[in-house]
């Protein structure tokens, strides 16, 4: 009798502790655009929102700027917001996913669609408890490793440039869809405007990463096949930069909060021109935002200073380019 009653309390503490100690839920960001929004619609590009990693001791903290920055996508009110990767510092890491669901409860809150691309930081640690973190949080993006969305006239594709981490015949199967989704786009009428987001900078004068050249050879050859192609967004290098190449607007926006990178500013010492003249210490923590129209769209870049105020920094417009 006593063993049994023993046992019975055993059982029962067990299941108080199990109850106390399970896991809340993982919160879900929406990952896609309910309806067709009308024009003009706005959508905020940011990259980098990842903390700063131990190993990074002499460089700043950005937290602050970061919960700002946050604070300030919600209060633009877009339609949707993409992220281009190094969302956390660690993808295996719970506690740095809590920290980023702490940060932008205001986008679930406000159910602002959230469209992530898988960077370098999302594979850290162990693979299978990084994946699915990320796939957890975003779950309307299928447990797909690159994928696109529409809105309107206006097609994104996001990209897995992370070529160490993907598998040969993933890295055929990525190539192949890109093939088929440019091929499609250009002969769709109702597509007039294509944005490419990867989280490497295929161009890039960053002091700490160089030029992405698997995209150079293997991705960018194929956005020929669609000159609707006007706009080409990553990050990687936690900076700001902007560099036309074939009519094409590469953007490197890296200011989502991680450590500030040194890009090389000299025009004589650049690998590329890049359109946006400024010191290193100028290119802040920022973030972009894309207005479009019936015929073209609007891009404007948005800094934080050291003051805590946010100017506008860099803009130009891309007109849309419609089937033949």
């Amino acid at each position: 009798m006593y063993h049994s009653l023993l046992m019975f309390i055993l059982a029962a503490i067990g299941l108080l502790f199990s109850a106390c100690s399970a896991a809340a839920p993982v919160p879900a960001y929406v990952s896609a655009i309910a309806n067709e929004r009308p024009f003009p619609f706005v959508g905020i590009v940011l990259g980098d929102t990842r903390d700063k990693l131990w190993l990074e001791f002499w460089r700043d903290d950005a937290g602050a700027e970061r919960k700002v920055l946050a604070k300030r996508v919600v209060e633009e009110q877009p339609d949707f917001i993409v992220n281009t990767g190094d969302i956390v510092h660690r993808g295996s890491s719970e506690s740095a996913w809590e920290q980023f669901d702490e940060e932008n409860s205001g986008v679930r809150e406000h159910k602002i669609p959230y469209f992530p691309c898988l960077g370098n930081h999302e594979y850290w640690g162990d693979n299978d408890a990084a994946l699915n973190n990320y796939f957890l949080r975003f779950p309307d993006i299928l447990g797909q490793k690159w994928y696109s969305f529409a809105c309107r006239n206006t097609l994104f594709i996001v990209l897995n440039s992370c070529y160490d981490e993907l598998l040969q015949y993933e890295i055929a199967a990525q190539e192949k869809w890109l093939t088929q989704k440019l091929t499609a786009a250009q002969a769709d009428a109702s597509i007039n405007f294509v944005v490419v987001v990867t989280h490497h900078p295929p161009y890039t004068n960053a002091l700490v990463h160089g030029d992405a050249t698997w995209l150079q050879e293997r991705i960018l050859p194929l956005l020929k096949l669609c000159r609707k192609v006007r706009l080409f967004v990553s990050g990687h290098n936690h900076s700001y930069e902007h560099f036309l190449v074939d009519n094409i607007h590469y953007i490197v926006t890296g200011g989502g909060g991680a450590p500030l990178f040194d890009v090389e500013t000299e025009p004589q010492r650049q690998r590329h021109k890049d359109m946006f003249v400024a010191s290193s210490a100028e290119r802040r923590f920022h973030y972009c935002k894309l207005t479009f129209y019936p015929g073209y769209a609007d891009f404007a870049m948005y800094m934080l200073d050291t003051g805590g105020k946010w100017s506008e920094k860099d803009r130009f417009r891309l007109d849309f380019i419609a089937a033949r």
